[in-house]
């Protein structure tokens, strides 16, 4: 199954989430009651509805029930152990029945071969395939695209992609509990979902595991979501796995999610705290730049470790240890902010930069005026041609992966890695240097550094970050633009860079 798992994004489920989702979704189990799980792979949650249709409703309406369970999976494989397993169940009940099983093998994101069963469904449950939309194959994803809203963006994730399927499938008010990353919740590709959650459905409870792994063989951060289908509520329970146990977080007013901004699921008590920080002086991205690294996507190569400089020419060690000697001129010295303490890095670092007054050099002259750094570059001219899946241009070959704001990062700046465990801006020795793997803020005219640097570090900024980022194993928070733009930076601060900067106009 490992090959399976991989083309199709297939991660199976604990028994213990799939009981927690059908508590909380199938609210009684009647004979006439349609259930659908529209990414079935080998029945955990068809084998779980099978127990619990046979323990509560009455024998002579078992087989209505359990014919009214349906099944859909792409892969045929999987559906026959499906088939096998919800069969040994009804064995193991003692049930001597034989049922039709209502299993297809179908892509259930081929809306055609959907269309029979629009409508149908009481209740959608499962936990849908975990893939990125273009690695599917053109033809798949181009029908996709043009068959589901929520599949329109390059990056978007298939279990996205899911959550239109299961309400097409759906009846009006019908219940729809998938558990799903939460990548939803706090990304640019899931604000499709969240503005369609918010506009059209109802949310009556979410469950969210945080940094807690709860699938054998795959780093995945989960959220139950269960859905009320065209039925919005004021209201929805909160949920925070503390991993030992679910801990409710209380009732939360789905106001407090709103479609422009990434979720913050959190109590209302703790929503209220994280407000009066966003609402205080100004927004950190109103007084400051923040600015991601350089990204060469081939750190390896262009990144060395600086050892002696002699005549115009830096000494440096490549990523194996080797010697190389390359020019000064092309050459910039380059943090690694993930790495920084104290306002350093712990080694002194070069990069090879072969740009000159925004542009680029051309390659006959970068070969000319740095010969050096050109023959370096050349001997590895395969492995840069390998970026972006071997797609990168040729004629381009010794550029950076990614070239927007190569000279943002130089200049007067604090210093943050992408993720911490806990604030940690660091300045920047000398505004000379550029940095990569992180983010730097660059205070606008009239901002104190330093003062701007004792708030950032602050109590308040990881209490921040602590309930509104991203959350990674071990306690890792993610420091990106994203999430550190709207914090609040204190009137003392902000209110004089505002002062300053209009006095520039006067």
């Amino acid at each position: 199954m490992i090959g399976k798992t991989k083309e199709y994004g297939v991660v199976y489920t604990p028994e213990w989430i799939v009981d927690l989702i059908l508590d909380n979704t199938v609210q009684e189990y009647k004979p006439a009651l349609k259930i659908c799980d529209p990414a079935c792979g080998d029945g955990a949650f068809l084998a779980r509805l099978v127990e619990r249709i046979c323990d509560t409703v009455p024998a002579r309406d078992c087989r209505r029930a359990l014919e009214n369970l349906a099944g859909f999976d792409i892969d045929a494989g999987a559906l026959a152990q499906c088939r096998t397993r919800i069969d040994a169940v009804l064995v193991a009940k003692g049930k001597r029945l034989k049922i039709n099983w209502n299993l297809h093998c179908m892509d259930s994101a081929d809306r055609a071969s959907l269309a029979p069963h629009e409508g149908r469904f009481d209740c959608v449950v499962g936990n849908p395939p975990y893939v990125r939309i273009q690695h599917l194959g053109e033809v798949r994803r181009r029908r996709m695209r043009r068959d589901w809203k929520l599949a329109n963006r390059g990056s978007a994730d298939l279990y996205i992609a899911f959550f239109e399927i299961g309400m097409f499938l759906l009846k009006r008010g019908g219940r729809l509990g998938y558990i799903t990353p939460n990548t939803y919740a706090k990304t640019m590709a899931g604000q499709p979902l969240r503005r369609l959650i918010r506009e059209q459905h109802g949310i009556a409870c979410l469950f969210d595991f945080g940094e807690h792994q709860l699938f054998d063989g795959a780093t995945t951060y989960s959220l139950i979501t269960v859905l009320h289908k065209n039925d919005s509520r004021e209201r929805f329970a909160l949920y925070r796995y503390d991993g030992k146990r679910i801990v409710s977080k209380g009732l939360v007013s789905a106001s407090n999610l709103p479609t422009n901004r990434f979720w913050t699921l959190e109590s209302e008590t703790t929503l209220r705290k994280i407000q009066c920080i966003r609402s205080r002086g100004r927004p950190l991205g109103e007084i400051a730049g923040i600015h991601v690294g350089l990204q060469t996507l081939a750190d390896d190569v262009f990144i060395l470790e600086k050892v002696g400089e002699e005549s115009g020419v830096v000494v440096a060690l490549d990523a194996r240890g080797r010697e190389a000697r390359i020019e000064s001129a092309v050459t910039r010295p380059i943090l690694k902010a993930s790495l920084m303490k104290d306002g350093k890095d712990v080694k002194e670092r070069i990069i090879i930069f072969p740009y000159i007054d925004g542009r680029l050099f051309a390659e006959a002259d970068f070969s000319e005026r740095f010969p050096m750094a050109y023959r370096y570059m050349a001997k590895q001219k395969t492995q840069l041609l390998q970026r972006d899946k071997g797609k990168f241009d040729p004629g381009r070959w010794y550029a950076f992966g990614r070239e927007f704001g190569l000279f943002e990062t130089f200049g007067d700046k604090l210093i943050t890695s992408g993720m911490n465990k806990r604030p940690n801006f660091q300045k920047c020795p000398a505004p000379e240097y550029t940095f990569y793997s992180g983010y730097c803020v660059k205070p606008k005219s009239g901002v104190d550094m330093d003062a701007l640097l004792a708030v950032l570090n602050s109590a308040d900024m990881d209490f921040y970050i602590r309930h509104t980022s991203r959350d990674y194993q071990n306690g890792w928070k993610s420091y990106a633009k994203s999430f550190i733009q709207d914090y609040g930076v204190p009137a003392a601060v902000a209110e004089r860079a505002q002062h300053e900067q209009a006095s520039m106009w006067r």
